[in-house]
């Protein structure tokens, strides 16, 4: 090819470098990169063979995100708290906190973490436009970290709540918060995985937890990851980071964790929990070995509470002397008709039931399957 270009390959040329520029540009100027792939084709694209049904897609993704926001970011408030420490002089020091939340009844219940609000004094919602009001905290659990609190207002916007459990790596999401006091701040990114397990700040274990890209920094705790739907299917909660603020690796509470106890939390004000009254740790295969057991996968009991709902029963611990095993403990091997592979499928299952639910268990002892009838009882708050 010499200096000189004919039409067609000016066009080509020109259309190739549009589009590359615009996709590499689209994460910072999304408007004005679909705008350019839009502007081209007429008459040129369909003459290169490039995918129009491709290109228009992206404009309705990129609307689609807008509708969304639209429709949901009334039902997103701004929550305030301040709680009251002694200093060393033990005179009351306010320490203020923030975060977000959203509306999940028109009568002024709101959704949120438990650490945006736990130990509070004063809790004061914002609501879009500037409105504020006091808040009163309903219900908290640092189990899931996740609260209740009420506003008394009225024909307020509630938000729709979807289904964690349909979710899967890939999906498109959106966060909306307030970080750093930035109100009504959107995010936009993917589901990266499902089913991580995050500690809470009070050592707690969050099983099924979604981790997104969507960046979530100070102040999006509590706040809604959205579908595209528009649907709320996770709880914006924590994030990794080296610096602080977001590196593309944010953790929210499934919608679903919060749809199992928030009546709970509104009528108790907490969520009861089944109760065995054990600690385990998983049965291994060279556990199995060194101890010559046939049970390869299970739940070793390794401490029974006394007079717990496993020791009334008749359940077993480890036995240990001078420091070491002299006596495994039961391997639970199925808990109210559920396999056990391990402590974590014994926790999760419990945790599903009422108390007062009588269970079967079946376990491994000295070599010998056995069952009980257990009654389980209510977990104490200091566990």
């Amino acid at each position: 090819m010499g200096l000189w270009m004919t039409e067609r390959e000016v066009k080509s040329r020109t259309i190739s470098y549009i589009i590359i520029t615009a996709i590499l540009a689209s994460t910072a100027t999304g408007i004005t990169s679909y705008t350019l792939q839009i502007a081209y084709i007429n008459g040129v694209v369909t003459d290169l063979g490039i995918n129009q049904t491709t290109i228009i897609a992206n404009v309705t993704q990129e609307e689609l995100v807008k509708q969304i926001v639209d429709n949901v970011q009334d039902s997103v408030v701004h929550i305030k708290s301040t709680k009251y420490i002694k200093d060393i002089f033990l005179r009351d020091v306010p320490v203020e906190g923030a975060g977000t939340g959203f509306v999940i009844s028109q009568d002024g219940y709101i959704a949120t973490n438990n650490h945006v609000v736990s130990g509070a004094n004063n809790v004061t919602v914002i609501l879009p436009g500037g409105r504020q009001y006091d808040a009163k905290i309903i219900g908290t659990d640092p189990v899931t970290d996740l609260a209740v609190v009420k506003i008394e207002g009225t024909s307020l916007s509630q938000i729709t709540l979807g289904d964690s459990d349909k979710l899967s790596p890939g999906q498109f999401v959106i966060a909306i918060g307030t970080p750093f006091n930035l109100e009504k701040s959107v995010t936009f990114g993917v589901v990266s995985a499902i089913n991580r397990t995050l500690e809470t700040e009070e050592g707690y274990e969050i099983e099924g937890v979604i981790q997104t890209d969507a960046a979530i920094n100070p102040g999006n705790s509590g706040g809604p990851l959205i579908d595209m739907q528009g649907r709320v299917v996770g709880i914006n909660t924590a994030i990794i980071s080296t610096t602080g603020g977001s590196q593309g690796i944010g953790f929210a509470i499934p919608i679903n964790t919060l749809d199992r106890i928030v009546e709970e939390l509104i009528e108790k004000g907490k969520v009861t929990r089944a109760w065995l009254g054990i600690t385990g740790t998983d049965m291994t295969e060279n556990m199995a070995k060194a101890f010559n057991v046939s049970q390869a996968t299970g739940a070793i009991v390794v401490t029974v509470v006394p007079d717990g709902p496993a020791d009334r029963a008749g359940l077993r611990g480890t036995v240990q002397k001078d420091g070491k095993i002299v006596q495994f403990g039961d391997v639970i091997v199925e808990i109210a008709g559920k396999n056990v592979k391990g402590i974590a499928d014994l926790v999760k299952t419990v945790e599903g039931l009422n108390s007062e639910t009588r269970v079967i268990v079946r376990f491994i002892r000295n070599g010998e399957r056995m069952q009980l009838p257990i009654l389980l009882g209510e977990r104490p708050e200091n566990l």
